[in-house]
């Protein structure tokens, strides 16, 4: 299991994150389980404020926001995964691996206490909630996507990770220093986007690294909005170490992104009938270099 926490700031709500709270500011701007030493009954506790608390138990740890009252929206992401045969968006109840989060506000002496129940709706509140779906939607289009407003401006790189090429994977390497975003900064990220007609297939080879040098390892499948696509009802839009059939002892996988199901000798990516999407790898807590996958576009009667 992997889990974190990673404070990151924004120019505007629901807008694209900058980074982490800053380079120079983690790791204190993110705190993965490594970091934490759970008591016996498995419960940690987490600071999140801009000054360190004076005192530490062994399984509490400080998660610093900016101070400054100019920092912008600011979020908190908690990141919580698993890798096992069955992915927890499909069990039954969703019962066997659930995390329970208990948040408590503390509130400045002199301040009123805030209330435990979300606003009623205003025209206020609705509007800044139509806001923050317009920023989203603006800044993960036409201002960062590749092609964008951003990549226009002098001196703009896309991090070696993010392959600009159609079906061609990114070379890994970590979020932290390489690219803007809401990525963990611990993770070496790998992606590229897929344009496949209806009759064609992509063959993605290569190798995960073993659980002693990377804690957690999965490819999925996301829109242009990186979100992913119809997991919850069974469909093989996703993959991690223990569910790939036919891995080699060495972390050797193929895999097939097609449209349609090739049969269940198969690793099957299902596309959802979509030309194009993004190929995404994550690497967490990984200590060696990781290989960059290889790719083949065929016909899918090739097959």
């Amino acid at each position: 299991m992997y889990f974190s926490y990673t404070v990151y700031t924004h120019s505007r709500g629901g807008g694209w994150a900058q980074n982490v709270l800053s380079e120079t500011g983690y790791p204190r701007s993110s705190v993965s389980g490594l970091a934490v030493t759970p008591a016996k009954d498995g419960k940690y506790k987490i600071f999140v404020c801009s000054t360190k608390p004076a005192t530490l138990l062994p399984n509490e740890q400080w998660l610093e926001i900016p101070a400054e009252a100019n920092a912008g929206e600011v979020s908190v992401l908690a990141r919580h995964y698993f890798e096992g045969k069955t992915s927890i968006q499909v069990y039954p109840g969703r019962q066997q691996s659930d995390v329970d989060v208990t948040i408590t506000t503390v509130e400045r002496k002199g301040e009123p206490p805030r209330s435990p129940y979300p606003p009623i709706p205003s025209d206020e509140n609705v509007a800044q909630r139509i806001d923050f779906l317009s920023n989203f939607l603006i800044d993960h289009t036409i201002v960062n996507a590749p092609g964008g407003e951003k990549s226009k401006e002098p001196g703009h790189r896309i991090p070696e990770w993010y392959s600009i090429v159609n079906n061609v994977v990114g070379k890994p390497d970590k979020f932290i220093g390489s690219s803007s975003g809401a990525g963990a900064p611990d993770v070496d990220y790998a992606a590229g986007p897929w344009k496949l007609a209806p009759d064609e297939a992509l063959i993605i080879q290569g190798k995960f690294p073993t659980k002693q040098d990377c804690i957690f390892a999965n490819v999925l499948l996301l829109n242009k909005f990186l979100q992913s696509l119809d997991y919850q009802h069974g469909r093989k839009q996703h993959y991690n170490r223990a569910q790939i059939k036919g891995m080699g002892k060495d972390g050797s996988y193929t895999m097939v992104l097609a449209h349609a199901d090739p049969g269940a000798e198969y690793n099957w990516l299902d596309t959802e009938g979509r030309e194009t999407g993004i190929v995404f790898f994550r690497y967490f807590l990984s200590t060696v270099e990781v290989a960059q996958a290889t790719t083949k576009l065929i016909k899918f009667s090739e097959l």
